[in-house]
């Protein structure tokens, strides 16, 4: 059964990475959780912008950099190479029934005010949601079923000393917010999250330690596409919707690397030292370095060739696109060079 969960340690590692780049302001983990969220949305979202979507297109042919990109269209390639818009969570409420996990298990629109969020998507009203006594389980805090297109959340969390408490409003429609994107990722056939207690992500992890990336569980966990798109507003800490235009996101960057369905790159990346997998059920997989990581981009004085825009970046190129294989069923492995 194929779940995503979202833990503890993953809050706790993006509250750190917001406190170090949010200069000269001083906030609460309750105000991070409250205000960092926004969500990707797609071309089957009914706020899906087809005209800035084509601009979007055209500039990459031409040869202009993301940033600059997303600065004129507000579009974007998530890591598996669709492309993506976003809209704000920041108005989202928790409707004033409270919660209660005896409630059984009710409907997103039951529970949780977002007009953006069911404009784009009205199906996310009925997604199920159930409230859940996770006292014996704090560090785990939400789950997604695919399957029961269902969310759990926990009511518990951990202080900062680990002592589990009762969590806040802000911090449960944060665990929504991060669940909700995998509904909208089933739906638009993006990469999707995983657990980092399934086979599937385990055998992910031994084939690329065996290929010389060394991963664990939990490693390839953080960067599944999935997760680190529902990750990936971390660093958009309270940005007003003009702001949010203003500033390019990062996907991950927290993540070294980013592990996507199939063996092919997506368009917008080149990396040497991909590593192209298959598991004992012979499901495919790639897993390249993640760009963000680290700000792997660099100053350009351009955002194209002729523009004269002083503030674009570009990617590093990184050479001729290839990749190691390795086949866990057939215990090898062996470096090809990725389909041109």
């Amino acid at each position: 059964m194929k779940i995503n969960e979202i833990t503890k340690k993953e809050w706790e590692d993006a509250f750190k990475n917001a406190a170090k780049t949010t200069a000269k302001k001083t906030i609460s983990k309750a105000d991070f959780l409250k205000n960092s969220t926004a969500t990707w949305v797609g071309p089957e979202s009914g706020v899906w912008n087809d005209v800035t979507s084509f601009e979007a297109q055209r500039l990459e042919k031409e040869g202009w950099s993301e940033r600059m990109i997303w600065k004129m269209t507000q579009n974007i390639r998530g890591t598996d190479g669709n492309w993506m818009q976003e809209i704000s969570d920041h108005n989202a409420k928790l409707k004033p029934e409270g919660v209660d996990p005896r409630d059984g298990i009710k409907t997103l629109g039951d529970h949780l005010d977002h007009e953006e969020l069911f404009k784009a998507y009205p199906h996310a009203k009925d997604i199920k949601v159930k409230y859940w006594d996770n006292k014996h389980k704090p560090q785990t805090t939400g789950r997604y079923n695919e399957y029961r297109d269902e969310i759990s959340v926990g009511i518990y969390g951990q202080d900062a000393n680990g002592k589990t408490v009762k969590r806040t409003p802000s911090q449960l429609i944060s665990t929504m917010a991060h669940e909700w994107q995998h509904g909208n990722e089933t739906l638009e056939k993006w990469a999707p999250g995983g657990s980092s207690t399934t086979d599937t992500t385990k055998e992910i992890a031994k084939n690329l330690t065996k290929a010389g990336q060394p991963h664990d569980a939990y490693d390839t966990y953080r960067s599944l596409g999935g997760e680190v798109n529902s990750r990936s507003t971390v660093d958009r800490l309270d940005l007003t919707p003009d702001q949010r235009k203003a500033q390019h996101p990062t996907l991950g960057r927290l993540s070294k690397t980013i592990t996507i369905p199939g063996h092919t790159l997506p368009p917008h990346i080149t990396d040497p030292n991909a590593v192209s997998t298959t598991t004992s059920r012979d499901k495919k997989f790639i897993t390249y370095t993640n760009p963000d990581y680290g700000r792997r981009v660099v100053p350009h004085p351009l955002g194209k060739s002729s523009s004269k825009s002083s503030d674009a970046f570009t990617k590093v190129d990184l050479g001729p696109q290839k990749a190691i294989s390795v086949d866990l069923t057939k215990n090898s492995a062996n470096k090809t060079k990725k389909p041109q």
